[in-house]
């Protein structure tokens, strides 16, 4: 992670910290928080499992909608590395706290933030910069091209990372 672009002045953590230590080895899966596409889920259920079984850890924010499937489905068959833009001891939002605790003990929960820090637009930013550039693929289940998608896609074209989307209908 020190040949990062942007990287973090500090990292906080709790977990397996060496869930990092290969770019190669992780896909972050990302986008639009939407309450009901059964049909993004349902494909991003089906890849994080599938890329977890054979080695690949999916690393996600907890936003709701695809984010949390993604970690959700990870999390079913391995670890998973999430990345928060608050403080380790808060959860946003507050509803993903089990699904925050559990990727604790089975991988890997990032923050740049002290503690008791709470989320924040800046903080969700310098999140989504880190989800844009730590992985060698970034795939978008589902996207409307607002500023957190937008700042992730150029961080990720600007580093030389690959992006996949999810076709209508696949």
């Amino acid at each position: 992670m020190r040949d990062l672009i942007h990287p973090p002045l500090v990292i906080y953590y709790r977990g397996n910290i060496k869930l990092l230590a290969n770019r190669d080895y992780i896909l972050t899966i990302t986008g639009s928080i939407e309450t009901d596409n059964s049909y993004a889920f349902k494909q991003t259920e089906e890849i994080a499992s599938k890329v977890t079984e054979h080695g690949v850890f999916v690393m996600s924010g907890l936003s709701r909608g695809t984010q949390q499937k993604a970690i959700e489905a990870a999390l079913s068959k391995g670890p998973a590395i999430v990345v928060l833009g608050s403080g380790i001891k808060n959860s946003y939002p507050k509803e993903a706290a089990p699904l925050q605790e559990k990727a604790c003990k089975k991988g890997l929960v990032l923050s740049f933030f002290p503690d008791n820090c709470f989320a924040s637009a800046d903080k969700m930013r310098e999140r989504n910069a880190f989800l844009g550039q730590a992985c060698r693929l970034l795939f978008f289940p589902n996207l409307r091209y607002n500023d957190g998608n937008a700042l992730i896609l150029r961080v990720a074209l600007s580093c030389g990372i690959d992006v996949g989307c999810l076709p209508y209908p696949a």
